[in-house]
């Protein structure tokens, strides 16, 4: 599907917003990571990858201790699995407006330097948010923002749901050094759901 234009990645503090918390994951309950630490949703991997052990979250925009992340591994070898493996989250929106989708990311030197970040309005077909080309191995990039205030169906909608994937890169999944690996790591931080100004919600 096409992407649309109004949406962006870009840093939490240029958007100079109020908003609520309506879910997040810090991922800090080792138990079970894949349960949110603040609302209500619901984290799952697709596409068949596997999720190790819990694995530290240094250098995340968690300020907890101890501080985890979600990691995940077992993407596809080749493009035939572009932006069906990764992370979806199921988050009722009632209530809101002003969606915006936030988290922090860390993929290993032979994980997909591309990632795309998916949206769906109603639990079933999924929209092309923005494509993201990580830089840097090993390190996390912090508070990246998909904003979907201008999607008007996002907001106030209990079947709202998000992805976010391995995108191939001309063809191919590339690396972000070396020889990309499906073996390689995504690490996900701080996942969050946000939403403001008041839709069909009391004062």
């Amino acid at each position: 599907m096409k992407a649309l234009s109004i949406l962006a990645l870009a840093w939490l503090a240029a958007l100079g917003l109020r908003a609520d918390t309506i879910a997040l994951w810090n991922f800090n309950n080792t138990n079970n990571p894949a349960l949110p630490s603040s609302g209500a949703g619901t984290l799952s991997p697709i596409g068949g990858i596997t999720v190790p052990a819990a694995t530290t979250g240094a250098g995340s925009s968690d300020t907890a201790t101890p501080n985890f992340a979600f990691q995940t591994t077992g993407y596809p070898a080749t493009a035939e699995g572009d932006r069906k493996a990764g992370i979806e989250v199921a988050v009722s929106t009632a209530g809101y407006s002003d969606i915006r989708v936030l988290f922090d990311y860390r993929g290993s030197s032979t994980s997909s330097r591309r990632i795309a970040v998916l949206y769906s309005v109603d639990g079933v077909a999924f929209s092309e948010g923005s494509v993201l080309t990580i830089a840097t191995a090993g390190a996390f990039t912090n508070r990246l923002v998909l904003d979907l205030s201008a999607v008007a169906a996002a907001s106030n909608n209990p079947q709202f749901r998000f992805r976010i994937v391995a995108a191939a890169d001309g063809g191919v999944f590339a690396p972000i050094s070396g020889t990309y690996s499906p073996n390689g790591t995504a690490r996900f931080g701080m996942v969050t759901v946000e939403g403001g100004g008041a839709a069909a919600r009391p004062p």
